[in-house]
């Protein structure tokens, strides 16, 4: 009655596209992909195992607060602080949409392509239990919003991922903020790590 699950590892050939324009075509096939993946993962259930005050989880952002002094003086705090208090408002209605298990980092240095199309969405380590518009926010994070900037995919993706796993109206209403949360996680996070440790190229 113990149950066990297996892994399989295998070796996937493809480019990592960190940092790379990506087209439309791509956009759409990671978006339905990401789709199937949160559809097929539905069944786990939450064990209780999730991480707690996960920097990198959207759920967990308010932990980041407190480092908002850290940031270097030339930086406006005002806007972090603008982002904080839009998430405090939604994040009641944020943390009772639907959720599962979700892989919480398919953005495009975790896609590998071979031949234009995209052979495989790797690393799995910030997996957690989160609501699915979490997903979509950080997957469109740097998808859609950073080094590739081009905002207009982002509706494409949704609607390929919505063709498989259906986002709710009141999912989508949250999503801006969502994406801003995690937009405020890097820049924040990623200071602090440069001023407690080392410096970090990201």
């Amino acid at each position: 009655t113990n149950k066990k699950f297996a892994c399989l590892m295998e070796f996937i050939k493809g480019e990592n596209m960190a940092r790379q324009i990506l087209s439309d075509e791509l956009i759409a096939e990671v978006g339905r992909e990401a789709g199937k993946m949160d559809l097929a993962l539905k069944h786990f259930k939450n064990e209780g195992k999730t991480r707690p005050d996960y920097e990198f989880d959207i759920k967990s952002a308010l932990v980041l607060e407190k480092h908002l002094p850290l940031l270097p003086k030339k930086i406006e705090q005002k806007i972090f602080k603008e982002i904080f208090k839009e998430f405090k408002t939604i994040y009641p209605e944020f943390v009772k949409t639907s959720t599962g298990l979700i892989h919480n980092d398919i953005v495009p240095h975790n896609w590998l392509i071979k031949d234009g199309k995209l052979n495989g969405i790797i690393d799995f380590s910030d997996m957690e239990f989160g609501p699915y518009i979490q997903n979509i926010a950080v997957a469109l994070h740097l998808a859609a919003f950073a080094y590739n900037w081009n905002p207009d995919q982002a509706k494409l993706f949704i609607e390929k991922y919505s063709e498989i796993n259906p986002l709710s109206r009141q999912e989508l209403k949250l999503l801006y903020i969502l994406i801003k949360v995690r937009m405020l996680s890097f820049v924040v996070e990623f200071n602090r790590w440069n001023m407690e440790y080392a410096v970090d190229q990201q």
